[in-house]
């Protein structure tokens, strides 16, 4: 008969993308061999060991290029059969079950994991954007209070799980929520860069490069990249500097950091056409100007043209006229010619 022996629930919390430990530590006087079965509620088997120490993996957390999850054989010899999991996922959040079976008897240590995670939408903001920074805890605790800094500088408004900001150079940098609880403080940081225009008085759209640390970045550079109706990509033209103007070229644009070393990174964003309309404006209000006046000049020829045509129409007219009057001059000539013949013949 097995005796089973039920302990507190232990909580441990893990920050996204991280490694967390979850403690299972043999309390009796021999603990070795025993058999170990880690299990997560509603998962099933996460990993579990024989005496014999035959190993087995969950389908869930094993593949064969990797596995997430695994107990250091190390440090069994001193009882110690605590789970690590690497690359947390808000999935990765629950209860946690370690059964430790030594000779008939078997303990149960529970863990419950909650995943912490500081988040930032968009990634990369433009200058002036709507940012919304948020704070989570899976799953969440119903007395946790959440804290802001930036740049471990204390945020206002500081409290919430939900953060709004313009983007800007200034809200740039390491924002960390500090989840607050009776008994526990937990903490999640986010790196907020900001890709960043400005429109200068002649429509001329600034890039800037802001990072969170340029502490090791020796020099910028951007990269316009444009694409033809085919969808084919070419690059060009490259501008060097933090900040750098762009008067033509609009879409999308990559700024590189460089170190001493190479390559750091690289942030893309998308110039909008702000200052190209604004830059089209006085162009098209020109433009509008020429045609006005040459559709004028146009107008006027035409005029003259059927002005023109109409005074050799009356002039056609007139001519005509002349032939008609002569023939009736000359039939009335005729007429008293004729009359005065017969009176002589009288």
């Amino acid at each position: 008969m097995i005796r089973y022996l039920k302990s507190e629930v232990t909580e441990v919390v893990g920050e996204a993308g991280s490694q967390v430990v979850l403690p299972c530590m043999c309390e009796a006087a021999q603990c070795d061999p025993a058999a170990i079965t880690w299990n997560k509620e509603s998962k099933g088997t996460v990993w579990r060991k024989q005496s014999s120490g035959l190993q087995y993996w969950g389908s869930n957390w094993f593949n064969r290029e990797n596995s997430r999850v695994q107990c250091p054989h190390s440090k069994f010899g001193k009882g110690d059969y605590s789970l690590e999991i690497n690359g947390l996922t808000k999935d990765d959040a629950g209860l946690y079950t370690c059964k430790v079976e030594i000779k008939g008897h078997s303990t149960d240590k529970r863990i419950m994991l909650r995943i912490i995670e500081a988040s930032v939408f968009p990634s990369t903001p433009m200058w002036g954007d709507n940012v919304s920074l948020r704070c989570s805890v899976t799953p969440w605790r119903e007395d946790a209070v959440v804290y802001w800094t930036l740049n471990r500088q204390s945020f206002t408004p500081k409290a919430g799980r939900a953060v709004e900001v313009k983007a800007s150079d200034k809200m740039a940098g390491t924002w960390t929520c500090s989840v607050h609880t009776s008994s526990n403080e937990w903490r999640a940081s986010v790196e907020l860069s900001v890709a960043g225009e400005s429109l200068t008085a002649e429509g001329t759209t600034m890039l800037s490069c802001q990072l969170s640390d340029p502490s090791e970045v020796t020099s910028y550079e951007w990269v316009h990249v444009s694409y033809d109706i085919n969808g084919t990509e070419s690059v060009g033209p490259v501008q060097y500097g933090q900040t750098v103007p762009v008067k033509e070229d609009f879409g999308e644009w990559t700024c590189r950091y460089f170190g001493t070393n190479g390559l750091l990174g690289n942030v893309t964003t998308q110039v909008h056409l702000m200052a190209g309309l604004s830059g089209e404006k006085s162009s098209g209000v020109s433009s509008n100007t020429g045609t006005v006046i040459g559709l004028s000049f146009l107008l006027v020829i035409l005029l003259l043209i059927l002005a023109q045509m109409y005074k050799n129409h009356r002039r056609r007219r007139r001519i005509l006229q002349y032939p008609a009057l002569e023939t009736i001059v000359h039939t009335i000539s005729n007429e008293r010619e004729e009359r005065e013949k017969d009176r002589v013949k009288k």
